[in-house]
């Protein structure tokens, strides 16, 4: 039996995603800088979306619901905090950028749950 998720709370779901990556990648650049080796920038990146991954679930899950925010929380946070680390490794950063692609990464990881979800489950209305 299908469970009926309302519209707000699926629009919840993507903002979150999308304010996760883009905290992580804000806080990967200011803290990961030119001249670091590349391996480091990604390690601390992923170390820093695991905590603002903590620091999100703990807040944010009160309105949605720790299941739901999650899969999509960890995959943003990783991979942003991976990206943006590598990146600003390599090269100064500008961090309208940085943050425009951490949403960009956030949005992508919470569809792709989604419609995985839609797959497993049937479409959730």
């Amino acid at each position: 039996m299908l469970v009926e998720k309302p519209v707000w709370l699926r629009r919840y779901d993507y903002f979150c995603s999308a304010l996760i990556g883009a905290v992580t990648a804000y806080l990967t650049a200011l803290v990961v800088s030119v001249g670091w080796p590349m391996i480091a920038g990604m390690i601390t990146g992923t170390f820093i979306g695991i905590v603002v991954i903590t620091i999100a679930i703990m807040t944010l899950s009160l309105a949605g619901g720790t299941f739901e925010l999650m899969p999509p929380a960890m995959l943003t946070g990783k991979i942003t905090g991976m990206t943006i680390g590598m990146f600003a490794s390599m090269a100064p950063l500008v961090l309208t950028g940085v943050i425009l692609l951490g949403i960009s990464i956030g949005l992508l990881a919470q569809g792709i749950v989604h419609y995985y979800d839609s797959i497993m489950y049937g479409e959730v209305k």
